[in-house]
């Protein structure tokens, strides 16, 4: 993992309690557990992290293609 940088946010309460619903789901999750101890802060970062990532997919910026007459698009 790279450096981590501590990040204060503020969270909704319905997002922490969702949260915490999940823990021992993730604590039974043999591929999350091998990462380490399972705690609040693990599925948050989780979530941002899947979230990112679908979010990237969607409104990453598409590389310009050439159009039949030679100029970008």
């Amino acid at each position: 993992m790279s450096r981590t940088i501590l990040t204060p946010l503020r969270l909704p309460e319905e997002y922490i309690k969702k949260a915490d619903s999940m823990l021992e789901a993730f604590a039974a999750d043999p591929e999350v557990n091998a990462v380490g101890r399972v705690t609040r802060a693990s599925v948050l970062r989780m979530a941002i992290a899947k979230g990112l990532k679908s979010m990237e997919f969607a409104y990453a910026p598409r590389p310009k293609t050439k159009s039949s007459n030679g100029r970008r698009r």
